[in-house]
């Protein structure tokens, strides 16, 4: 593999871990919260669901950073652009305010 495209990996990586531990898998990380969070993805318990906090805009920031880096690290090529964009707008589209509780397909439904 061509180094060039080593933060493409890194770009792809990043957001599979962050869509699945912060927007897929339901319930608390922590075994003591009484079942409180138990039908909540971990992006929904942070800061209780409110919006556009200093945590939440971080998570939001770094995977633009990280994006940014992948693109200008293989100068903008098509083929890697369009495919960074696209993970991008896919990790961005679940840390939107409108998706909050939103479960797309009846995938990860409360019962």
């Amino acid at each position: 593999m061509d180094q060039k495209y080593a933060w493409t990996v890194i770009h792809v990586l990043c957001t599979a871990f962050h869509v699945y531990f912060l927007h897929w898998k339901l319930g608390s990380p922590f075994w003591d919260n009484s079942g409180d969070y138990d039908r909540l993805t971990f992006w929904e318990q942070i800061d209780n669901g409110v919006q556009y906090t200093a945590n939440r805009k971080f998570l939001t920031v770094v995977p633009v950073i990280v994006y940014l880096l992948a693109s200008a690290s293989t100068n903008w090529a098509t083929h890697p652009l369009v495919m960074n964009t696209a993970v991008l707008v896919l990790e961005l589209l679940g840390k939107a305010g409108f998706m909050h509780r939103v479960r797309l397909f009846g995938i990860n439904k409360e019962q």
